[in-house]
């Protein structure tokens, strides 16, 4: 079971680091790598990881969340390089 806590991601003060459209960019990013690794049989470790990024980014709705951070953390970037679509 995965209980990873979003909530290591807050940032107290400034200015929010998401907004409402990147945030949903974001989202809609996450979901495509979720599916494409999920046909490619991606490891249970890969797959956590991606639904822990997307705890983030659906706690930055209400709480300012460094999803950048989290991301780097998550090795998003690298799991996108490995898991991505081929185009047409």
């Amino acid at each position: 079971m995965n209980t990873f806590d979003p909530m290591v991601y807050l940032v107290e003060d400034g200015e929010p680091l998401i907004s409402s459209d990147i945030r949903q960019l974001k989202l809609g990013e996450a979901s495509r790598l979720m599916t494409s690794m999920m046909y490619k049989d991606a490891t249970e470790d890969e797959l956590n990881r991606v639904e822990n990024y997307i705890k983030v980014l659906k706690a930055s709705k209400i709480e300012n969340m460094d999803y950048l951070k989290a991301s780097a953390d998550m090795g998003i970037k690298e799991l996108k390089s490995k898991y991505k679509e081929k185009r047409r």
